[in-house]
């Protein structure tokens, strides 16, 4: 690989970049817009109704990010092969952890603005409201995810096959 950075730290970079994004997309950025009131964080949007079942996962995403982060460093710092496979897991699953936090208040949305009736009768769907912190947090956890992914590819290619 004729790169700077070598090919086992590749998919931990990539995954604190995502985590570092998550943060950022969470605190900082709107993750919905709504008439009347505004655009709001997630914290925000989350504290609006704290009895929302769909909205159950929303507090959990920064603690998913702050363990990507960990893990990321870690591997980044000091993680050997067998650590690495287990470290590949948890960023996985704090990926797809994330992704659901954004991704389940937006389909519930969806499906009570089509059972409304207002997707078919006035072309309003829950992509209206998202704001830019919404896709920012996906694209993040999905670069958790792809880091995982690619730490686990460099792992398993670095790893010599045992003998037949």
């Amino acid at each position: 690989m004729n790169s700077r950075m070598p090919a086992r730290t590749l998919g931990a970079a990539v995954s604190l970049v995502g985590a570092a994004l998550v943060v950022l997309a969470y605190y900082a950025l709107p993750v919905v817009t709504l008439p009347f009131v505004g655009s709001l964080t997630a914290p925000t949007f989350a504290g609006l109704a704290p009895d929302a079942r769909s909205l159950i996962l929303v507090p959990l995403v920064p603690i998913a990010a702050a363990v990507a982060v960990g893990v990321s460093v870690w591997m980044l710092v000091k993680a050997a092969a067998a650590g690495r496979r287990i470290g590949v897991g948890v960023l996985v699953l704090v990926s797809a952890l994330t992704g659901l936090a954004y991704l389940i208040p937006m389909l519930r949305l969806q499906g009570e603005l089509a059972g409304a009736g207002l997707t078919a009768e006035l072309g309003v769907s829950a992509v209206t409201f998202t704001g830019i912190g919404f896709w920012a947090g996906l694209v993040g956890a999905l670069l958790v995810g792809i880091g995982g992914i690619l730490e686990l590819v460099c792992t398993r290619s670095r790893t010599p096959s045992p003998a037949r």
